[in-house]
């Protein structure tokens, strides 16, 4: 899509009509549209998981490219700030704990390093 007003409601309807036992994952112009608020998405608990690119991450923290912090303390930021589950320059982090996973670049692509 590249309307973000229309993004906007269908991610907005998305969101109010999932099922007690659904996960939605949002990505792209569904995590900048406007419709991913703390409010909107604490309810749903970590049944949401969003996956923001640099850009994205910078628009959902109101940061810019002068933050230097990390992939692992932007993550947890984010994860906090929204109730969600973040997946972020190969770091995953959900509310409430400490990362879940880093990918280890240095290895296999597919090696993740959970600590």
């Amino acid at each position: 899509m590249s309307d973000p007003d229309a993004t906007r409601v269908i991610v907005g309807a998305a969101l109010a009509a999932l099922a007690d036992d659904a996960v939605v994952v949002l990505d792209a112009m569904a995590v900048t549209c406007g419709a991913v608020t703390p409010d909107a998405l604490r309810p749903l608990g970590q049944r949401v998981v969003l996956t923001p690119n640099p850009a994205e991450m910078s628009m959902l923290l109101n940061c810019d490219d002068s933050d230097d912090r990390g992939p692992v303390a932007l993550a947890r930021d984010a994860s906090e700030r929204f109730g969600a589950v973040v997946a972020f320059s190969g770091v995953v982090a959900a509310p409430g704990r400490q990362h879940l996973g880093r990918r280890d670049w240095c290895r296999r692509p597919w090696h993740v390093r959970v600590g």
